[in-house]
């Protein structure tokens, strides 16, 4: 019921009602025909799988940005709580996402893959690591979602996806046959329009992770190449169990969402 003292409607304001419809709007635009990758992890565990970049108070994930000048609709970000993700070009409203506000938070997101040593870091394609070593991962693995803008200053922005990090955790596989060999499967609208890095899929050689602070987890970027605007994009990632039956074993699915807006 209406709050007066708060200006609260069942206990949500009217801009989080409206973040709420637009949500679900965008979800039934984009239920016919989604774009999906799903990363062949074969595991006998649970691990989460995140995606970033997320805004601080983000708790989903659609990518929102759009090139209109005077595009009024403007949700502030601190009392944001649906799945939106946006930027503008738009510098001068105070309320402004833009493309630099993303590209700082990768950047932090990415520092700790900067200036790995390499007396406590090895290429474990080609060496096993010693005791007090770690398997290395850095920028240069991420291919194009290891540069400088990530894509967002160009409209082909990039996502990560990670594992977290759960102690002690390996992948195990059946066989050699049943090891995950090619890279993301996509079904959808714009399938040729990913750009993605290593494989994709998480190397077995950098689990388990032993709870140091030197271990870096491998992560997968994914770039969104030739973006139509004016279509809700939506992108389902997720890792399945070595079982007999893959397709009812799903552990866990991490889904982002990413619109740009017509010119």
């Amino acid at each position: 019921m209406y709050n007066r003292e708060s200006s609260t409607y069942c206990n949500k304001s009217c801009k989080h009602w409206w973040l709420l419809v637009l949500h679900y709007i965008t979800f039934l635009k984009t239920r016919k025909e989604p774009l999906f990758c799903k990363t062949d992890l074969l595991s006998t565990s649970t691990p989460a799988l995140g995606i970033f970049p997320r805004l601080q108070q983000q708790v989903t994930s659609l990518i929102w940005y759009t090139r209109k000048k005077h595009h009024g609709i403007f949700p502030r970000l601190q009392q944001q709580v649906t799945s939106l993700i946006w930027y503008t070009r738009k510098k001068h409203h105070k309320e402004s996402v833009t493309p630099e506000t993303y590209i700082k938070i990768i950047d932090e997101f990415l520092k700790p893959y900067d200036n790995l040593s390499p007396s406590i870091y090895v290429d474990c394609k080609v060496t096993k690591p010693k005791s007090n070593q770690y398997c290395m991962f850095s920028r240069t693995d991420l291919g194009p979602c290891g540069k400088d803008g990530y894509g967002y200053k160009i409209d082909k922005p990039c996502i990560y996806l990670k594992l977290n990090k759960l102690r002690y955790w390996r992948p195990e596989y059946k066989s050699d046959e049943t090891k995950p060999k090619k890279g993301i499967n996509s079904t959808g609208r714009q399938t040729t329009d990913i750009n993605s890095s290593r494989g994709p899929f998480f190397k077995d050689y950098f689990f388990p992770f032993d709870g140091s602070r030197w271990y870096r987890s491998p992560l997968i970027g994914i770039q969104f190449e030739n973006l139509n605007r004016g279509f809700v994009i939506g992108v389902k990632c997720f890792a399945k169990a070595s079982t007999t039956n893959l397709q009812n074993k799903l552990l866990h699915t991490a889904t982002v969402f990413l619109y740009i807006d017509v010119n």
